[in-house]
């Protein structure tokens, strides 16, 4: 074992043999190599599941804007629905009135017309 206790095979390894510059620098390459590819592999599932979730909110988005769509056109439906009542109301009522008021007519025209023909039922029995 080497004695020299500022040597780099002391301080590193252990044994007495010191590190040269170039296995320093394998371990440094091999180290950060396996910490690139995690932090690679990290980011690179960090963006499928920032993918994941725009698509996520894409589809949501999408949903919102067809219930949306929907409510829309059964409110439209349910406004001509509602002014096609209300104009079945208001021609009902018309028809009812234009009933009522002709009925006078109506009672008016049947007296007169039975009285014209008992008045020419009565003429024919007296000249006969």
């Amino acid at each position: 074992m080497n004695s020299n206790p500022t040597s780099w095979g002391n301080q590193w390894t252990g044994y007495g043999e010191p590190i040269t510059l170039a296995t320093v620098a394998l371990i440094t390459g091999i180290a950060s190599a396996v910490g690139g590819t995690g932090l690679s592999a990290g980011l690179a599932l960090k963006a499928a599941a920032d993918r994941r979730q725009k698509l996520r909110l894409v589809a949501l988005r999408r949903k919102r804007k067809a219930i949306k769509e929907r409510r829309a056109a059964l409110e439209e439906r349910r406004t001509e629905a509602l002014a096609a009542i209300e104009q079945s109301r208001a021609e009902i009522q018309k028809a009812r009135a234009d009933a009522e008021s002709r009925t006078p007519v109506v009672l008016y025209a049947g007296a007169a017309g039975l009285l014209v023909v008992t008045f020419i039922a009565l003429r024919t029995a007296k000249r006969g």
